[in-house]
């Protein structure tokens, strides 16, 4: 079970809350299409929406919700789905040949994480390895951004320095390559008044060295190599309900040919609540004007991706291919300016 955000409270749910929602669930009926991402019909409501509705009042609440829905698959809700569960836990198992190897334990504590059922499990999904693989056999110029709303990137930096150490037991990167990873923790942090955002590190020992222009945060992104862990305003989020426009920013322009940003994130949902785990603005010149969400489902798939984290799983090639999409669409559209 991941760690609570801050401002979240991992408790159980009521007796209460849980003899409600149970009510709500037998009036349940699970659709016939296949596990997905997005809302299968307009009336489709999933299991964690209706308990959303039922105990979230608070932001601390959500520690609670998810709590219970953490173990999904041995509840009453989620015995059907036991088996899909655990044959995609099964493709995460840490080959059982390398345990054998005489590896120092803080390697594998870097790349394999022990699950509750003491065996040990891929940290980081084979399928980013093969991205960063990838990139550097292609002489890629980029820079990976790692964006989260935790406190995992140090571990994640340390288990890519691990793989380009060529310790992973199934993933290996190009000989004779280099991958710049920067050490400092950059943060992006949110305000309703002017600056609305501001981008600094831990080091930063000034004001002046605080990046608050919209273009200029996207310029210095762009100017980036290597991995960089960025830490994205949670609290702020979380004060606003997880609107959309409270999420994480993403700037996109159409016009710049030397850049592409491209976000891949599991929390993206163009739903009526308006909760969402992005906030796409459009740069035009020095100005930056937040889209909305029926506008930016028209950008899926050129800025930004859906990680379907099932596909990420079964098919090691899952980033490499939607970059690779991400590129052609945005081709065709610059193309036709």
């Amino acid at each position: 079970m991941h760690e609570p955000y801050a401002g979240e409270v991992f408790k159980d749910i009521t007796s209460e809350e849980l003899s409600k929602f149970r009510t709500l669930t037998t009036c349940w009926r699970c659709l016939p299409e296949s596990p997905c991402i997005e809302q299968p019909k307009n009336d489709s409501i999933s299991v964690y929406k209706m308990l959303e509705r039922l105990i979230v009042h608070t932001p601390a609440d959500r520690g609670r919700l998810r709590k219970y829905l953490g173990d999904f698959t041995q509840t009453p809700e989620g015995i059907p789905f036991r088996n899909l569960y655990t044959q995609h836990l099964e493709l995460l198992r840490w080959p059982t040949i390398h345990l054998c190897a005489a590896e120092p334990n803080d390697l594998l504590e870097k790349l394999a994480v022990v699950g509750k059922d003491g065996r040990r499990y891929h940290y980081l999904m084979p399928a980013f390895y093969r991205l960063l693989s990838w990139l550097l056999a292609n002489e890629r110029e980029f820079a990976v951004l790692i964006r989260t709303y935790g406190r995992e990137g140090p571990h994640i930096t340390e288990a890519v320095e691990a793989f380009l150490k060529e310790k992973h037991p199934t993933e290996r990167p190009p000989s004779s390559t280099n991958l710049s990873i920067d050490p400092v923790v950059w943060r992006l942090k949110r305000e309703e008044t002017e600056p609305n955002f501001s981008l600094y590190n831990d080091s930063t020992d000034s004001r002046d060295s605080v990046i608050t222009e919209p273009r200029r945060i996207y310029q210095t992104w762009s100017s980036w190599s290597g991995l960089v862990t960025v830490v994205d305003d949670f609290v702020y989020w979380q004060s606003h309900r997880y609107s959309y426009s409270a999420a994480k920013p993403v700037w996109f322009d159409p016009d710049d040919r030397n850049a592409h940003h491209i976000l891949f994130d599991d929390n993206i949902r163009f739903e009526d609540d308006g909760t969402n785990g992005i906030d796409l603005l459009h740069l035009n010149g020095s100005i930056s004007q937040r889209i909305t969400q029926t506008e930016a489902i028209n950008w899926e798939g050129v800025y930004f991706v859906q990680a379907d984290l099932l596909k990420i799983i079964r098919d090691p090639e899952y980033f490499i291919k939607n970059v690779v999409l991400c590129e052609e669409h945005l081709h065709v559209i610059q193309e036709k300016k």
